[in-house]
């Protein structure tokens, strides 16, 4: 029960009672007197949490006959009515999946825990601060369709509420990923706001510096406060300058979008405190990680490199391993190295931290992968003594620990061929390709440049052509009769076997024109010759004529 709430009595003494109650009005009578039946008793607002509240239900004539209280005689009857505490208690809310800084893509599937010590209400979901959905009854999970939103950073929050009002919310997060379109292009990635950093604070003219990178390239950064522009950098480093005085004082949502050249955009967003109270405005220095890139795969000795400024001066440099700090401090160029061999293989964080005169520092992270295992590479195709014509499918099959950069396949006496995804396939146009025997090597490269090979060959051998050239099909023939055939081949043809009516009477070998003479019966008949050339490969070509012997008619003299 809380404060305020009305207690449900039945009152069935058979008399005329006065209801009175820690402070509580009297009975709901004209003459405050309660009559017999069921009445609201409201716990008074301002009576402490757990405290036991007195109720006296009083015989107001006592002695006159009428009915009296339980306990005989008495004038008086008391009832204990315990209030029980407020619940001030929050809920607990968490969101398990996905996990803070994971990259999703199309439906992701949120899943919550939530826990109260009387009961959870609802669950309200927002993305970027506005309600998505609203999860009741138990439920814990939602659907979150990522497809259509531009790639970048999200922020999901959870927020449970309990029967009384209490609530609590977790808060997390994702990086959208958005899917390549039809050419193949992905959409620009690690896209970063370099400086200021996330809830820093700024002042005066501040430099905004972001950072990204595409598949085919960065056409442009527009850089917003708020929902106005500041203008677009189509040129690395991608600045733009902020007069921070324009605005008051408080807090303000920095937007970066980054559009490639295929029209694919992404962004990223920070907030960050205006500040110009201050009596001097020293704003924190900026860095840029130029060396590696984000996301690299690294072996042996990595240089190391970064860019680093200050409206007051840069101090120093410091490089960090998983937080660890590596080797001394640096000062301009900020030039450094790492050697990766004494570093665990896998993913690892490297940061560059600089530091002004004053000591405020900013800082550029990003995530590399120490890789020293050599990728493999299988031969598919094509296959060994197959003869192939016009065209020819080179494939095979390559993995790696980590990733597989690219397959590249070199044919002798052409341009060599890259596919940089599974399947590792590709079509060679052969066509103006000479007959014979060439060259191929196959090879897989990985993301830190370890590769293997794996060479053979391949014949082009088209098939041979074989036509009659004598006698002519449908023609009358008698005697004998030369037939002749012209077969030819790139490679040069193997064999010319003559058949008539489906029975061999002559194979001849070697290239050349063919030539045969037949004998033909005296019979008028029609026959069907056929001829079929062979090549080296065992490619055949075939040609088919029909004649008529008919002798013709002859006179004896007499």
């Amino acid at each position: 029960m809380k404060k305020g709430m009305a207690v449900r009595l039945l009152l069935v003494l058979g008399l005329s009672t006065s209801l009175a109650a820690c402070g509580s009005p009297a009975g709901d009578g004209a003459d405050g007197l309660a009559d017999n039946g069921s009445h609201d008793l409201v716990v008074p607002a301002d009576r402490a949490d757990g405290q036991t509240l007195d109720l006296n239900l009083v015989d107001v004539n006592p002695g006159d006959g009428g009915a009296e209280l339980p306990g005989g005689d008495l004038d008086q009857v008391e009832v204990d009515v315990w209030v029980p505490p407020a619940d001030t208690q929050n809920p607990q809310v968490s969101i398990v999946a996905p996990q803070d800084g994971e990259v999703v893509e199309g439906a992701v599937s949120v899943t919550l825990e939530a826990d109260d010590n009387v009961g959870i209400e609802k669950i309200e979901l927002y993305v970027d601060g506005t309600l998505a959905t609203t999860l009741t009854t138990g439920q814990r999970e939602w659907t979150w369709d990522t497809t259509g939103l531009m790639a970048g950073n999200y922020l999901l929050r959870a927020m449970a509420y309990d029967a009384a009002g209490n609530s609590e919310y977790d808060e997390i997060e994702v990086f959208v990923d958005s899917a390549c379109d039809l050419s193949g292009d992905c959409p620009p990635k690690s896209v970063k706001i370099v400086t200021p950093v996330d809830g820093g604070k700024v002042c005066g003219t501040y430099t905004i510096e972001a950072v990204a990178q595409d598949d085919t390239g960065i056409a442009q950064i527009e850089f917003f406060v708020g929902d106005d522009s500041l203008g677009v950098d189509q040129t690395s480093p991608y600045t733009k300058e902020w007069n921070t005085k324009k605005v008051a004082d408080g807090e303000y949502e920095v937007r970066v979008v980054v559009t490639d050249t295929a029209d694919q955009k992404a962004f990223a967003s920070i907030t960050v405190t205006v500040d110009n109270a201050v009596a001097v405005c020293d704003n924190p220095p900026s860095v840029t990680l130029d060396a590696p890139v984000d996301g690299a795969y690294l072996d042996g000795v990595v240089a190391l490199g970064a860019t680093a400024s200050d409206d007051k001066g840069v101090l120093k440099v410091r490089y960090l391993i998983d937080n660890n700090v590596l080797g001394p401090d640096v000062q301009y160029p900020y030039d450094s190295s790492w050697d990766t061999t004494n570093t665990d293989e896998g993913v690892h964080s490297l940061k560059a931290t600089a530091y002004d005169t004053v000591d405020q520092s900013a800082e550029h992270q990003i995530t590399v992968t120490v890789d020293r295992t050599d990728p493999t590479i299988e031969w598919v195709s094509p296959a060994a003594e197959t003869p192939y014509h016009d065209s020819v499918m080179l494939e095979a099959t390559a993995s790696d620990n980590f990733v597989v950069a690219n397959v590249t396949f070199f044919v002798q006496g052409k341009e060599p061929l890259v596919v940089t995804q599974s399947p590792f396939k590709t079509l060679l146009d052969s066509s103006s390709m000479q007959a014979g025997y060439y060259d191929l090597t196959m090879t897989v490269t990985d993301g830190a440049g370890h590769s293997q090979s794996v060479d053979g060959d391949f014949l082009i051998d088209r098939p041979p052509t074989i036509e009659f050239t004598a006698p002519g099909s449908g023609g009358a023939v008698w005697g004998d009769v030369e037939v002749h055939a012209t077969p030819q081949d790139d490679r040069g043809v193997q064999s010319v076997s003559l058949s008539i009516d489906g029975s061999s009477v002559n194979t001849s070998y070697g290239s050349g024109a063919y030539m045969w003479t037949w004998e033909t019966p005296y019979a008028k008949k029609t026959y069907t010759l056929k001829i079929e050339a062979v090549d080296a490969s065992g490619q055949t070509a075939v040609d088919q004529i029909q004649v008529n012997v008919d002798y013709p008619v002859t006179a004896a003299l007499l």
